[in-house]
């Protein structure tokens, strides 16, 4: 979901069960946890505004693909500092899979590498 499409959907009276779909789907795939009331408008206008903040912050990518959950998260796993911005040289995959799975999102395509990075 991209900054317009959010600003759009903000502005509009009432929202389609669709746009409502599209909107926990975004919410879905940033990894972003909300509760929604039935017939709560504000609810969806709070996880629109979340959704806004999560695309707004640049993530960084791992060496094998994958993204921190929350950008602004900061963890130490195996005496090594975990961040958005010390992740560029990590190789995420070796970690165990439940920190993988609490912290990280795996991206599309991993990023080319010249064979120097950390392997975690």
């Amino acid at each position: 979901m991209e900054q317009q499409r959010i600003e759009e959907l903000i502005r509009k009276g009432a929202l389609s069960e669709e746009e409502k779909q599209e909107i926990t789907d975004a919410a879905d795939a940033l990894g972003i946890s909300y509760r929604l009331k039935k017939g709560c408008r504000k609810c969806y206008e709070e996880l629109l505004l979340k959704i806004y903040e999560r695309i707004e912050k640049q993530y960084n990518e791992s060496i094998d693909g994958y993204r921190l959950k929350d950008a602004s998260i900061a963890f130490r796993v195996a005496g090594v500092l975990v961040t958005n911005e010390t992740i560029k040289d990590m190789n995420v995959g070796v970690l165990n899979e439940s920190v993988v799975a609490r912290y990280f999102v795996k991206t599309e395509e991993p990023k080319e590498t010249d064979g120097n990075e950390s392997q975690i």
